[in-house]
């Protein structure tokens, strides 16, 4: 991106200025960095984001910089590309159109204006703009003066054996800050009001339980050489910071999703580029939450029958601002058993998820493409030679409307890189 004035995404044209921008000086990192960022990790952060109402943190001269940060959380209609997706919500005083962070665009665009923190609920909106119930809930452990990580992550064990007691499924997240937040996914079937109470009760048992590490109260003198669990997250009209969102720190930070074994007296804070890499190679800990709550935002895939010259099936996958295609002669697999051969193609524009219909005669392709099925997928595993996910489709759709975990190996059979096999996992 560096020398250009716009960027394509999926087919969006973004106006990107000032790639070059130091927006974290104590490392140098600049805005270009951010928004490489933003396209490495789009498929993970807008899977937990999806349909949440956004609050942006923004610094439009960089950490440190003279203007300083401001929250915004109405969505400017000027300048506001009509791609972008948004809802209203009603506050005590006034009506406030959110951004919904639902695609790689979306990320893009706002980094464009120098939004460094994306804050979002515990609840979603649902297709239709309605206020669904939380489907997670969260613990945001807070250190006092005195205590660090460290205790945080004492106490984060504490919160889990409370939740494992409740049969709830719980993933810990380090928030790039001095504390960590403690995830659970939730049927959807409660109230925010009543998650909040429980969340509440929860916190005052561990205080009663640890009086010497933790507090529930937000009495700052109470919390001295203690962590702070706090409960109050939870109201329907605050948000937390979302999860794969930088933090506006002196070094560029994540809140990155870990796993338990990870959260011990040495856990550190993650940086962006540790993040980058830990997605692509271990994929995301907190999918699990995605499932779990029966959430159905994610990245996109698409299954297109494709008569051509032959009949064949194109498997897409929305990564990294486009569709990764793989062409399928025989068809996704049945059976656990029976591989089946995959030729990687050309990645598509994201707006080909949705085409059906005919190309004609001459051009690529030529043939009747009809969608056998298409939905949202879960990231298990995303590698050069192995990825790794569970396919999401219609009730409907060739893929029986049950969720589906598929392995592509790349097999580099006959020395073509291209080839792949596809395995269905049980």
């Amino acid at each position: 991106m560096a020398g250009t004035d716009s960027v394509d995404v999926a087919g969006r044209d973004i106006r990107f200025t000032h790639p070059d921008k130091v927006m974290y000086p104590a490392t140098g990192t600049t805005k270009k960095n951010l928004a490489d960022y933003a396209l490495s990790v789009a498929p993970w952060l807008t899977a937990h984001a999806h349909d949440r109402p956004a609050t942006r943190k923004r610094w439009v001269d960089g950490v440190g910089g003279e203007s300083g940060a401001f929250f915004e959380r109405n969505l400017r209609q000027a300048g506001t590309p009509d791609w972008v997706a948004r809802r209203d919500f009603e506050h005590q005083a006034r009506r406030v159109t959110y951004p919904l962070v639902n695609d790689t665009a979306t990320m893009v665009w706002l980094t464009q204006l120098d939004t460094l923190e994306i804050h979002t609920p515990q609840w979603r909106y649902g297709p239709r703009g309605g206020q669904h119930n939380p489907d997670r809930m969260i613990f945001d452990l807070d250190p006092g003066d005195g205590a660090g990580l460290p205790e945080c992550a004492e106490v984060a064990h504490f919160v889990k054996d409370k939740l494992d007691g409740m049969g709830l499924v719980s993933v810990p997240v380090t928030t790039g800050g001095s504390g960590i937040h403690v995830y659970a996914g939730l049927s959807g079937d409660h109230r925010a009001s009543v998650v909040l109470d429980k969340v509440h009760q929860i916190a005052d048992e561990l205080a009663e339980e640890h009086p010497d590490k933790v507090v529930s109260e937000m009495d700052k003198q109470k919390r001295v050489g203690r962590v702070l669990v706090d409960w109050s997250q939870n109201d329907g009209v605050k948000s937390s910071c979302a999860p794969y969102s930088l933090r506006g720190r002196a070094n560029p930070t994540v809140a990155a999703p870990r796993d338990w074994e990870e959260i011990d007296s040495d856990v550190r804070q993650l940086g962006y580029r540790q993040v980058m890499e830990r997605v692509l190679t271990r994929g995301d800990p907190m999918d699990v939450l995605l499932d779990s709550s029966g959430a159905d935002g994610g990245p996109s895939f698409v299954i297109h029958e494709h008569d051509a010259t032959t009949l064949h099936w194109d498997l897409r996958l929305e990564h990294a601002g486009a569709l990764a295609s793989w062409a399928v002669p025989k068809g996704m697999p049945t059976d656990s058993g029976k591989d089946r051969l995959a030729i990687q193609t050309e990645d598509h524009p994201l707006a080909y998820r949705d085409f059906e219909g005919s190309i004609g005669d001459g051009e690529p392709g030529a043939g009747t493409v009809d969608i056998w099925d298409d939905g949202t997928y879960r990231v298990e595993k995303w590698q050069d030679d192995e990825i790794i996910v569970t396919l999401r489709g219609r009730d409907d759709g060739g893929l029986g409307g049950e969720p589906r975990k598929i392995a592509l190996i790349n097999s580099q059979m006959n020395g073509e890189k291209k080839n792949w096999l596809v395995h269905l996992m049980a």
